[in-house]
């Protein structure tokens, strides 16, 4: 995995994330969503 796509990844999802999704933000559940 790359730590910078996930980083980013990450800083841009969490102001909509609903906190009783949150866990799919961590490393070992995280799914990149944006564009390959």
């Amino acid at each position: 995995h790359d730590p910078y796509a996930y980083l980013n990844d990450v800083l841009e999802r969490i102001p909509t994330q609903r906190a009783s999704m949150i866990n799919e933000l961590l490393p070992h559940n995280w799914k990149f969503a944006g564009k390959v």
